[in-house]
């Protein structure tokens, strides 16, 4: 039996998606609720709230982009908050979240930060693809970058990939 509904709209397929004969594109939403508890600090709860949007497509089939930008909102534990104080940027902003970038303050002791990435893809010849973009750079495969680490705030780069 198949049932229609947002919950199938929503986890098991895109929510805009476009395609023609030379062209492709999608729209996606994301999510991502947080709710923990730490036992040595004086606030209650610790939460990181993320709210986005993701957007990729292609032109023909040579050239390709992808962008995603998050909004959140967290508050960490007691450590990590001293931790991300201690790598604090010039400026008025209180700290740097690991693996996110710049955040000021929200509230009293939560951190509001933003997060963009974009890349372009050009595949030129079918051994060879040349990136460019701005976010986590990502070299090899599986889970785990081979050279950056997995914590490393977004960054521009330029990247080839070659197939021989």
């Amino acid at each position: 039996m198949y049932k229609l509904g947002a919950g199938r709209k929503l986890f098991n397929e895109r929510l805009v998606q476009v395609q023609g004969k030379d062209y492709w594109f999608t729209i996606d939403p994301i999510f991502d609720l947080q709710v923990g508890k730490y036992f040595d600090a004086d606030f209650d709860t610790t939460f990181n709230n993320t709210r986005g949007i993701y957007i990729q497509g292609g032109l023909g089939k040579k050239l390709n982009f992808s962008t995603s930008i998050f909004e959140s909102q967290g508050r960490f534990a007691q450590y990590y908050n001293e931790y991300a104080e201690t790598l604090k940027a010039f400026g008025p902003d209180p700290a740097i979240i690991p693996g996110r970038g710049i955040a000021k303050r929200f509230k009293d002791d939560d951190y509001d930060y933003p997060v963009a990435e974009v890349y372009l893809s050009y595949t030129p010849v079918s051994f060879l693809n040349i990136q460019f973009g701005y976010g986590k750079n990502f070299i090899g495969d599986g889970y785990r970058s081979l050279f950056i680490s997995d914590v490393a705030s977004p960054s521009t780069f330029f990247k080839l990939n070659t197939t021989f």
